[in-house]
């Protein structure tokens, strides 16, 4: 009997019924969460290395451990008011993350940011505002 099988299935004259299709479904389907968890728990070990190495900067309180300061600061004059607070109450630095992958220090003293605008830029990545 698997003889005669063998033929359909290499010239692909081989019908997949209701129930091997499903099965290859639930397979593909498994394959897909197994990737996206595998990925998801990259992004959060990567979240959790950066907010251990970022622990010796000070922060504000956040609003979410997942999303941190996300939306907290606005582009109005009550978020210049906040940023005045903020340099206020820190005064040299402060350690924030918006959502789970974007960390960041704030660097408010000049005695802080000068080493990092004077350091070429082998040394210390530059975005194209700097």
């Amino acid at each position: 009997m698997a003889e005669e099988q063998c033929p359909k299935i290499l010239k692909g004259e081989y019908n997949l019924n209701r129930h091997g299709m499903l099965l290859v479904l639930v397979v593909v389907s498994a394959g897909l969460v197994a990737v996206v968890a595998a990925w998801m728990m990259k992004l959060l070990a990567q979240h959790a290395w950066f907010t251990y190495r970022l622990s010796c900067f000070s922060k504000p309180p956040a609003h979410s451990w997942l999303f941190g300061h996300l939306g907290q600061m606005q582009s109005t004059e009550e978020g210049l008011l906040q940023v005045d607070e903020l340099v206020r109450t820190y005064t040299h630095s402060c350690s924030w993350f918006l959502g789970p992958f974007y960390h960041l220090v704030r660097l408010f003293h000049p005695d802080y940011v000068k080493p990092l605008l004077m350091a070429p830029a082998s040394i210390t990545v530059k975005d194209e505002l700097i």
